[in-house]
């Protein structure tokens, strides 16, 4: 079980790096370090994400989409319908007491619907809205509906098959993306993301299946792979945009082999256990870290004018939205999602 918090405790690095992205708008000091590439954090967890879910479905015997599906859902919904409904609230505080919220052209109730269903990363909006990193949590939707059951049944073939279906995918969907679009892959968020988590989805259920062929060598050489395969995305983001689809093959490779290390430095720290209870806690700070930006960062705006507030304030503010996430993990994702699934089954 130790790669299974190894990837949990990842997926709190990940879900930080796209917090110091966002939040660096308001720290100079990382405009042109690593974090300015923090969107590339949710390509990694596309890939870990196909990687876990067939990791937990594809072998089981008598696969039911149904309780698969139902599952999906009362794991994703239950935060991404609390801080829709908390952004509304916030419209309706801020233009009732303070004059109106900072950005309203963020607050477009047309979009509702599309928010509620969770399809407004399917290419039916004009921008993001509300708590606009959901648009990831769109796209993983649209994933568990359609991605993961053609996974099922493509994985039937073999691996080679999967292989080359994968590598098919990614230049068809680049390929879309470019001409029709005139998008970059690995940017697309409102603007048809599905055809973004298409392939990297595929590559992470790939993934797995390559462990069985992974599993093989020592371990010196599986971090060595974990390097080469970072190093390699190092130098394709570099590159001209429109290179940076290859990204995917290279996240794929070093979630296999990072999965596979279970001894050294790396293995003891990602598998401490405050650090896998951040993992756990990851959605939680995905999913509240910018309505907590709305709310803490507009509101030191508002009482001290918006150049008036010191650093200290940046570095408390990304302190206490970490420790709030823990709180809501425990408190309201897990309870709120075991009582939507004891409703849906």
């Amino acid at each position: 079980m130790n790669y299974i918090n190894q990837l949990t405790s990842l997926r709190f690095v990940l879900a930080f790096w796209v917090l110091l992205h966002h939040y660096s708008v308001r720290n100079t000091n990382f405009e042109y370090s690593i974090i300015s590439f923090g969107y590339v954090a949710v390509d990694f967890f596309f890939v870990l994400s196909g990687f876990v879910i067939a990791r937990s479905y594809s072998y089981r015997h008598g696969f039911k989409f149904s309780t698969f599906i139902k599952k999906r859902f009362a794991r994703v919904y239950p935060l991404h319908i609390l801080f829709l409904v908390l952004y509304v609230l916030l419209y309706f505080f801020a233009e009732l007491y303070i004059g109106g919220v900072k950005h309203p052209e963020k607050y477009n109730f047309e979009s509702i619907w599309s928010n509620v269903f969770l399809v407004h990363a399917w290419g039916f909006e004009n921008n993001l809205y509300f708590n606009f990193p959901s648009w990831s949590v769109s796209s993983e939707w649209f994933a568990y509906c359609f991605i993961f059951p053609l996974w099922i049944a493509l994985s039937k073939r073999g691996l080679l098959f999967c292989f080359l279906m994968s590598i098919l995918i990614i230049l068809l969907c680049n390929f879309l993306t470019l001409i029709l679009l005139n998008r970059e892959l690995t940017r697309l968020t409102f603007d048809y993301s599905i055809l973004r988590i298409i392939p990297e989805f595929f590559v992470g259920c790939f993934s797995y299946y390559s462990l069985f062929f992974l599993g093989g060598f020592g371990q010196r050489f599986l971090k060595l792979l974990c390097f080469f395969s970072l190093l390699s995305i190092s130098y394709i983001l570099s590159l001209d945009v429109n290179w940076h689809f290859l990204i995917i093959f290279f996240i794929g490779v070093f979630i296999s082999s990072f999965s596979c290390i279970n001894s050294g430095l790396v293995n003891s720290f990602f598998t401490n256990r405050y650090f896998v209870i951040l993992g756990e806690s990851s959605y939680s700070l995905y999913m509240m870290h910018m309505f907590f930006y709305s709310v803490y960062f507009n509101g030191l705006d508002f009482i001290f004018g918006s150049s008036d507030w010191t650093m200290i304030f940046w570095y408390v503010g990304v302190l206490l939205v970490v420790l709030f996430s823990v709180v809501l993990h425990r408190y309201l994702e897990i309870p709120l999602s075991k009582l939507l699934y004891k409703v849906i089954k």
